[in-house]
C-alpha cells in the first residue's frame, strides 16, 4: 500500500535535513539528487522556499520581512484552518505542518500544473462565486503561479497573503 504524501514528504525531510543544515539550498537540493537519484526540484518566491518532488511540496519561510508583508507558512496554515470548514475549503490547498529537528516546515499536495501553464488568471477557472469567496475572504497575491489544477480542478497552493490576519 502506498503511503500518504505526508507521510513520505517526513521521511523525505528526514533524509534531506542534513543536506539542508550543511549547504546553501541550492547546493543541498544538487548534492541531494545526486546522492539519491531523486529529481527534487527547488523554487522561492520573496518570503518562502518550496522543494517540489512528484507528488508534494514542502514549504517554509526564508525572508521573515517580507513574510510580515506577504504572509508566511504560519499565516497560510491558520488561514487554511479557517477556511476548511466553508463551502469552499475545495479551492484551497490542504496545508500540514511536519517537524524536522525542532525546525517546523509545511506540506502541501503538488498539483499538476500551475495557473501559468495555461496562461490564464484565477478568475477565468472559477464560477463567480467562488472568485467572490476569494475576494470577500481577502486572498490576496493569487497570480498565475499561485494556483494550479489538482486532477483537472482549480487549487490555490499559495494563499499565505491577506488582507486579515489569519492569526
Amino acid at each position: 500500500m502506498k503511503s500518504n504524501y505526508v507521510v513520505r514528504a517526513t521521511k523525505f525531510m528526514e533524509q534531506f535535513y542534513p543536506y539542508l543544515y550543511k549547504y546553501d539550498v541550492e547546493k543541498a537540493v544538487t548534492f541531494f539528487n545526486n546522492d539519491k537519484h531523486r529529481s527534487v526540484i527547488y523554487r522561492h518566491g520573496i518570503a518562502r522556499r518550496v522543494l517540489i518532488t512528484s507528488d508534494y511540496v514542502v514549504k517554509w519561510d526564508f525572508n521573515k520581512k517580507n513574510c510580515k508583508v506577504f504572509g508566511g507558512c504560519v499565516d497560510e496554515y491558520n488561514r487554511y484552518l479557517k477556511l476548511k470548514d466553508t463551502n469552499y475549503s475545495y479551492l484551497f490547498a490542504e496545508i500540514t505542518p511536519i517537524r524536522i529537528k525542532n525546525r517546523t516546515f509545511y506540506v502541501m499536495p503538488r498539483v499538476d500544473y500551475l495557473g501559468v501553464d495555461v496562461n490564464k488568471d484565477i478568475y477565468e477557472v472559477l464560477e463567480p462565486d467562488e472568485y467572490d469567496f476569494i475576494c470577500d475572504y481577502g486572498i490576496g497575491d493569487i497570480h498565475d503561479e499561485n494556483w494550479g489544477y489538482f486532477h483537472g480542478v482549480p487549487l490555490i497552493i499559495d494563499y499565505a497573503c491577506g488582507c486579515e490576519s489569519a492569526s
